[in-house]
């Protein structure tokens, strides 16, 4: 502020003695012989005076220019340290993954950037990312759509770790959005300790809407959504091993206190549904005698006539865990009716993948 009252000062005195110098050396020896002398300097007064009020006028305009740049850069930051706070404390509150996403899309798609933005959750087996439901600016109709990894703004901010500005979107060949078409973009990968969880993605209607302030903005609260969303499933891996170990504690206790084996593996059953959050099991059980496994207890089936399974060793997907003692993970309609080709009743429930785990005393 004190730089520029001397410029304008300075400027003042340099545009005031030009004038004065100027003039006098025009008026005495152009005019001098056609008008008096009292009225050139009239005359070079009024000049003096219409010269200082534009130069004021001028420089003034400038400086209120800038103040207001000043201003509105300051009320800006001030909006974003605001979010930056806001952005912290739900990350303190967060106590579930879905609910803190959508609180942190609702809060900066709102206050930001109102055409398009929201969270991407990155699948890793299938290297398809999936909008988040709480995405701001696409249709319920686009909450399942495929973004692929390989060709997209997205997947480049996943692949080089690092940020993707795009300015146009006719400049890029992969571009690719969930919803409709945008004319520019941010991608901002979500990361922890090296690990990509997602990306937050931005776009808006205008051409080159996104600024490099934008871009580290985003980086800001992409470090912070990745802490806490590791926090969060730490929470859930917690509390689900809490839970499996009470599931454990209660089998060995009725183990422990019961001689009637029929009511053990009831037991057994039942937890391994809940604990594993499937939709059924069995237990088969071997009949030395006659080398054959025959039904012991189950859990969530609809029917009753595979309580009269009896298979021998190496028949069926039972047999088969049973001769090869070793787990069996069938991941597909066409793996079951494999292997459960001879047991249909098995096949009329409808399930689409099964596992298989030998029991041994």
């Amino acid at each position: 502020m004190f730089s520029s009252a001397i410029r304008i000062a300075f400027l003042f005195f340099l545009v005031g003695g030009l004038w004065i110098v100027v003039t006098d050396l025009v008026a005495f020896q152009f005019l001098e012989d056609f008008f008096s002398q009292s009225t050139i300097q009239t005359v070079k007064g009024i000049g003096f005076v219409l010269l200082s009020s534009l130069l004021i006028y001028f420089l003034v305009r400038r400086m209120q220019e800038e103040l207001l740049h000043e201003r509105d850069a300051l009320k800006a930051r001030l909006r974003e340290l605001e979010i930056l706070h806001n952005v912290s404390t739900l990350a303190a509150e967060a106590e579930d993954r879905d609910q803190y996403l959508a609180d942190i899309t609702d809060l900066i798609g709102s206050t930001f950037y109102p055409d398009h933005f929201g969270f991407a959750i990155l699948d890793e087996d299938l290297q398809i990312l999936r909008p988040h439901k709480s995405y701001k600016g696409i249709g319920k109709d686009h909450f399942d759509a495929e973004i692929p990894v390989h060709k997209s703004v997205m997947g480049k901010a996943i692949s080089s770790f690092l940020p993707v500005r795009l300015g146009s979107i006719d400049s890029d060949v992969d571009y690719f959005s969930p919803g409709s078409r945008m004319q520019s973009e941010l991608a901002v990968p979500v990361l922890h300790k090296g690990r990509v969880l997602g990306v937050i993605n931005a776009e808006s209607k205008r051409t080159n809407f996104f600024t490099y302030h934008d871009e580290v903005l985003l980086m800001t609260i992409a470090d912070q959504i990745g802490s806490t969303l590791h926090r969060l499933d730490l929470v859930v891996e917690l509390k689900d091993y809490a839970i499996r170990q009470e599931g454990l504690r209660k089998i060995d206790l009725t183990i422990a206190s019961s001689f009637d084996l029929m009511y053990s593996l009831k037991v057994i059953v039942e937890e391994v549904k809940n604990q594993l959050n499937v939709d059924a099991v069995e237990i088969l059980t071997l009949d030395w005698s006659e080398s054959s496994l025959e039904y012991a207890a189950s859990k969530g089936f609809s029917i009753d006539d595979f309580r009269r399974t009896k298979l021998a060793i190496g028949e069926g997907f039972g047999g088969q865990v049973a001769k090869q003692r070793k787990k069996i993970l069938l991941n597909s309609p066409e793996e079951l009716r494999k292997h459960w080709s001879g047991t249909p009743i098995y096949l009329d429930e409808g399930f689409v993948s099964a596992c298989g785990i030998h029991l041994i005393a």
